[in-house]
């Protein structure tokens, strides 16, 4: 799984609007929110990422406590199914 698509400096995740997906009262960066995501859609239990920044690991590590809103996912799953 390639939660940004083998880049996660294309512009598309500084300006992707995922928030349709998460819980109410998060305020994540949208690199989070598709990281986070990522074990969602579909669900996987791990998601291989690679960095030498430090603070890149960081951001994602603290994605991982995301809640997002299954009502959302489940229906997202539903369309593409």
């Amino acid at each position: 799984m390639s939660p940004f698509g083998g880049s996660a400096r294309d512009a598309v995740w500084s300006t992707a609007n995922l928030d349709s997906f998460l819980a109410q009262g998060q305020q994540p960066t949208a690199k989070q929110a598709a990281f986070r995501l990522a074990y969602e859609l579909p669900p996987v239990a791990r998601v291989a990422v690679g960095t030498s920044k430090a603070d890149h690991l960081a951001e994602l590590v603290t994605a991982t406590t995301l809640a997002v809103r299954e009502t959302s996912i489940e229906r997202y799953r539903q369309l593409i199914s």
